[in-house]
């Protein structure tokens, strides 16, 4: 059809449209902190608490290969290109919060780095805020290439979740191969 070739490597299952990848394996994985916690002043990794997002009537669950968590450490089921997107929900006392994606390629043994970070505050002590973060990540190497959450709060501050609905938590999507 006018020198359009589309052709699958026998060896990897690669759909490729005149040699550029066209259908990368896809995946999608969503999940939430469980309870409702007190951030205390400072930073601190949200290490506990984390399900995947699966009950409720806007439950997302998993499609293709899912991630797995262990205090607090997301592991990548397969290299690639991921899109992490991680939103907090709470109410402070007219003071900022941030939360950071923290990324490592050494399996967090002796570093890790920002990957994405944001701030919100407010004026008063009755209002709640939301802040969302968002990063690409590409992962080479399952074993070595790890996320986890870190918070930083300027005073004490309440952040919300709920184990039916995602008020708090985070979503990877798989965007296609490294």
């Amino acid at each position: 059809i006018g020198g359009i070739m589309i052709t699958i490597d026998g060896g990897t299952g690669t759909i490729l449209h005149n040699g550029t990848e066209v259908a990368s394996k896809k995946m999608a994985d969503s999940w939430v902190i469980t309870s409702s916690f007190t951030a205390n002043a400072g930073e601190s990794f949200i290490t506990s608490n984390w399900a995947r997002h699966s009950t409720g009537q806007s439950s997302a669950g998993v499609i293709g290969d899912a991630m797995t968590e262990s205090s607090g450490v997301f592991t990548f089921p397969s290299t690639g290109m991921y899109l992490i997107t991680t939103s907090i929900s709470g109410a402070n006392a007219g003071n900022y919060f941030g939360i950071k994606i923290r990324g490592s390629n050494d399996g967090f043994s002796s570093s890790d780095f920002d990957l994405g970070l944001s701030y919100n505050s407010t004026s008063s002590s009755s209002q709640y805020f939301e802040v969302t973060a968002q990063a690409i990540f590409d992962v080479t190497n399952v074993s070595t290439h790890k996320v986890k959450f870190r918070y930083e709060a300027q005073t004490s501050t309440q952040v919300n979740a709920s184990s039916s609905a995602k008020r708090s938590g985070v979503t990877f999507i798989r965007l296609g191969n490294t």
